[in-house]
């Protein structure tokens, strides 16, 4: 569903986009991975990032869009700093939440 969200200007949210429709980062034992920053992109729109900062999403909306996205389609999510971050951890988060898809993060 496309939904407005009130900022400093409105906005549209597309959060109807499936993950089989996003590019993928990589695949590996049955689990698609998806980085960040192309979800975001494409549930936010390109632009989104590309503003000025008082005209985004806050940080909280846009990990709830996020956060609810993947729920709706049962997408894992994982996240780590730099020196902990592995994409395999995030395979294996996917394969214990018997997920098809995860969206990593790399929090540096």
């Amino acid at each position: 569903m496309n939904k407005r969200v009130k900022t400093n200007r409105i906005q549209w949210v597309n959060t109807n986009i499936h993950p089989s429709e996003i590019p993928a980062f990589a695949a590996w034992d049955g689990v698609t991975v998806l980085g960040i920053c192309t979800v975001l992109d494409r549930l936010l729109g390109k632009n989104n990032f590309k503003v000025p900062y008082n005209y985004r999403l806050d940080w909280e909306t846009r990990s709830k869009i996020l956060m609810d996205w993947c729920e709706k389609f049962n997408v894992s999510y994982y996240a780590a700093p730099r020196e902990e971050f592995f994409i395999g951890r995030g395979i294996d988060q996917a394969l214990m939440d018997h997920n098809a898809f995860v969206v990593v993060e790399d929090l540096s």
